[in-house]
C-alpha cells in the first residue's frame, strides 16, 4: 500500500496533455475514485499506482511523463515523514531517516545504501518492479530522491551516474534528455550514485527550530491516522500544538474540533489530566530534539513554552533525573560509541 500524495501533479499534468476525459479513463482503468485527487492522504495499493502511470503515459503519449511529474515534486510534497527525515544532521542520517521512516508512507518498499569505497548506491527496491511494467513509477522515484540529496548538497548537485529497474527501452533518449547523466539500465532498483565523502558532510544550512521534525512528530502523526482513540489523539495533537508552539488547553480544543468542557471529560474518564499528557509530549519533544539536532538548549525550551532555559531544565531534571545538556552528552558519546 501506499498513499496517493505519491502521485504528485500527475492529474494535472495528464489534463493538459490529453484533456479531462483522459484523466477519468485512467483512475477507472486502475479502479481507483476521481475523489483521490482532493483526498491525497488515502490508501492505495501500490499497484494501482504504478497502473496509474503507466495509462497516464500511453494518455499522454509521453515516453518522460514519469520522469517529469517527478521533476516538479520535492519531498516536502510526500509530507511530515520525508520533513523528518530532511531535517537529519548529515545526508547518510537524513536517508537514514527515510528508510526508517517509509513505511509510514509506503509498504513493502525499502531504501538503503551500499558502498564499494568510492561511491555509494542510494536504493530505492519496489518488489514488483523490474520487467518495464512499472517503469514510469520508477522514474518519478528518481527525481525526488534526488530532490533529497540537493537539501544537503547544494540546488545544483547532480548524480554522476542513475540506476534503474527495468531494461532500456525504445524512448530512453528522452529520459536521458530531461536528466542528463550516465542510465543505467535493468538494474535491481532505482538508484543514484554519491560521492562517499558527502555522505558525512555537515548539513549546508542548520536545521532552524521550526523545521526540526523529530520521530515524535512522525509517528504523533501516524498514530493519530491509524490507530486513533482520545488518549492517542490529544497526545499526537499536543505535539502539533508543540510544532506551532500553543499548548494551552482551549488552543488544543479548537484542534481538536471539540469544547475544553468535552474534552476535559474525555480526560477524567480516562483517568488522565491534561497536564500529564502535556508534560509526557514535552519530554518526548524534548528528547528527540536534543538527541536529534543542535539546536541550542534555549531554543527548545522556549519551543516548548518554557519561559527559560533554567525552568526547561529544572522541569526536565524532575521527569527524567538529568539534565538536558546531560542527556545530550549522553547521546553523542552513544553514537560515537556505535
Amino acid at each position: 500500500m501506499t498513499h496517493a500524495v505519491g502521485m504528485g501533479p500527475l492529474p494535472s499534468f495528464l489534463e493538459e496533455a490529453a484533456g479531462t476525459r483522459a484523466v477519468e479513463r485512467v483512475f477507472r482503468a486502475q479502479g481507483l475514485p476521481l475523489a483521490l485527487i482532493d483526498n491525497p492522504a488515502c490508501l492505495v495499493p501500490l499497484a494501482a499506482l504504478h497502473g496509474l502511470f503507466e495509462c497516464a503515459a500511453r494518455e499522454a503519449g509521453d515516453r518522460g511523463f514519469g520522469l517529469r511529474v517527478g521533476l516538479a515534486m520535492t519531498p516536502q510534497s510526500y509530507g511530515l515523514w520525508a520533513a523528518y527525515a530532511a531535517s537529519g544532521l548529515t545526508l547518510r542520517q537524513g536517508i537514514t531517516r527515510l528508510a526508517t521512516a517509509l513505511p509510514l508512507h509506503q509498504t513493502g518498499t525499502r531504501f538503503s545504501l551500499q558502498g564499494n569505497g568510492k561511491a555509494t548506491w542510494w536504493h530505492y527496491w519496489n518488489p514488483r518492479c523490474g520487467n518495464g511494467e512499472a517503469a514510469q513509477h520508477s522514474n518519478h522515484v528518481l527525481p525526488a530522491m534526488i530532490s533529497f540529496v540537493r537539501i544537503y548538497l547544494g540546488p545544483s548537485w547532480q548524480p554522476t551516474r542513475v540506476g534503474v529497474d527495468y531494461p532500456r527501452m525504445s524512448g530512453s533518449n528522452v529520459l536521458e534528455d530531461l536528466l542528463p547523466t550516465e542510465w543505467h539500465f535493468a538494474r535491481p532498483t532505482v538508484a543514484l550514485a554519491i560521492a562517499d565523502e558527502s555522505l558525512d558532510a555537515p548539513r549546508a544550512t542548520p536545521v532552524g527550530i521550526g523545521a526540526a521534525f523529530t520521530a515524535c512528530d512522525v509517528f504523533a502523526e501516524a498514530t493519530l491516522r491509524d490507530t486513533a482513540t482520545p488518549l492517542t489523539e490529544l497526545e499526537a495533537l499536543l505535539v502539533v500544538g508543540l510544532m506551532e508552539g500553543s499548548t494551552k488547553i482551549d488552543s488544543i480544543a479548537r484542534l481538536a474540533g471539540t469544547s475544553v468542557r468535552s474534552l476535559q471529560r474525555e480526560l477524567n474518564r480516562s483517568g488522565a489530566s491534561y497536564r500529564e499528557l502535556l508534560d509526557r509530549a514535552r519530554l518526548k519533544k524534548a528528547t528527540a530534539l536534543l538527541s536529534e539536532t543542535q539546536i541550542s538548549i534555549t531554543d527548545i525550551a522556549l519551543s516548548l513554552g518554557y519561559s527559560d532555559s533554567a525552568n526547561f531544565s529544572r522541569a526536565f531534571r524532575r521527569i527524567t533525573g538529568q539534565s538536558p545538556s546531560a542527556l545530550r552528552e549522553a547521546q553523542r558519546m552513544a553514537a560515537r560509541a556505535g
